[in-house]
């Protein structure tokens, strides 16, 4: 006779191998996680009447049963083993999900709770509002995401014999191409007036609307913040000639004379030419330092027979964020920029040698998830700059 398992050895020395009938009851208590009892009602039955079949064969199909069962068992014991470590790994993770929820950028996702687990939701992403102050100058769009802006503004300047005051606005764009590369596109707008006494009784006031100049860009991340050392992010891009030019030839010109037409406050050149720009950025939370500078070039170009050159302009900001709760964000920057004299005909031109510095005062508010309105104060601190500015941008990102 084959050998059985040992509990079916002594049913069989009890009963004989003709005689196993009726049933086997057996109550298997497994521990899984926390405790509980399974029972297992394991039923075999054999006829004892069954004919036509040896000792052999019912010893067969009863080893058969048995494997069943034990398959079945196995696979109740890993379910339960599953749920435990689920269990577990959700308990374990529950105070990271706090953590990154509380520290994401600009207030971070919020979390839903439910048990002992919390679930974050991705509500708010590609959230940088520490960077609002120099965000043109910055990669923070992820991969396949964008921004829209649109602002308004206001400024004003007078002199001894000039008023201006003027009406701007813009419409901008930036898409990430890559996880720290982006594209951006500007269109701003101008309308100002200019008042000038031109004798001393009479005053003279000139209207100028335009498109302003055209900017596209491309702002990648070159090296990312260490403990040590700040981020680093490279701009390089194009002028477009979308505005007006500002030049005024008169019969009585004589080159080295200033080109530019003194009645009309005109705000863009309308000529092509390329920028690039280095900033800076570094992370003391809840500060954020930055700096940054750069140069643009505008190629020479020809108007009403003279030829008009540009030196380059040198471009220069320094500032700082501060994150004053999960949805402002207060900054301020200094900008400014210095450019040397035009050259016409190749002379250089008297007194068209230019050096505006602006203080800005910027507050980032979120309102919603990705949508922020930026109120912003300028105040100018060089005489080539208006005495005031005031701005009001709203921007959306997807």
């Amino acid at each position: 006779m084959r050998s059985f398992p040992p509990f079916l050895a002594r049913v069989t020395r009890l009963h004989g191998d003709e005689s196993i009938v009726g049933c086997l009851h057996m109550t298997v208590s497994i521990r899984i996680g926390r405790p509980f009892n399974l029972a297992v009602l394991v039923a075999i039955a054999l006829p004892a009447s069954a004919h036509g079949q040896t000792a052999e064969e019912r010893i067969k199909q009863l080893e058969q049963r048995l494997l069943q069962m034990e398959r079945r068992l196995a696979a109740a014991e890993a379910k339960a083993n599953s749920a435990q470590r689920a269990a577990t790994s959700n308990k374990r993770t529950a105070p990271e999900a706090r953590q990154a929820a509380a520290t994401a950028p600009g207030g971070g996702a919020a979390a839903a709770q439910t048990g002992d687990i919390l679930v974050a939701k991705p509500e708010v992403v590609n959230d940088n509002p520490e960077f609002s102050v120099v965000r043109e100058n910055v990669a923070t769009l992820s991969s396949r995401s964008f921004e829209i802006a649109a602002g308004i503004g206001y400024t004003k300047n007078a002199s001894l014999l000039q008023s201006d005051r003027a009406f701007t606005s813009f419409i901008s764009g930036r898409y990430g191409i890559f996880d720290g590369v982006e594209l951006g596109v500007n269109l701003p707008y101008y309308y100002s007036y200019r008042y000038t006494q031109v004798s001393p009784t009479e005053l003279e006031a000139n209207r100028a609307a335009s498109m302003g100049d055209t900017l596209v860009q491309v702002t990648a991340l070159v090296s990312k913040e260490t403990p040590n050392l700040p981020a680093v992010n490279a701009t390089i891009g194009a002028v477009i000639p979308t505005g007006a030019r500002p030049y005024y030839f008169g019969e009585a010109y004589r080159p080295g004379n200033n080109p530019i037409d003194p009645l009309f406050g005109r705000q863009s050149r309308g000529e092509w030419g390329a920028f690039g720009n280095v900033q800076f950025v570094k992370t003391y939370d809840p500060v954020v330092l930055f700096a940054g500078f750069g140069a643009e070039y505008s190629f020479a170009t020809a108007h009403q027979g003279y030829e008009v050159e540009w030196p380059i302009r040198f471009n220069y900001n320094a500032g700082f964020s501060f994150i004053m709760s999960n949805t402002s964000t207060l900054g301020f920057a200094l900008i400014g920029s210095y450019q040397g004299d035009v050259r016409v005909n190749g002379a250089r031109a008297k007194n068209t040698q230019s050096e505006p510095i602006v203080g800005r005062l910027t507050l980032t508010q979120r309102l919603a998830p990705n949508f922020y309105i930026e109120p912003s104060v300028g105040i100018g601190l060089s005489k080539d700059t208006p005495q005031v500015s005031a701005s009001l941008a709203v921007r959306k990102r997807f």
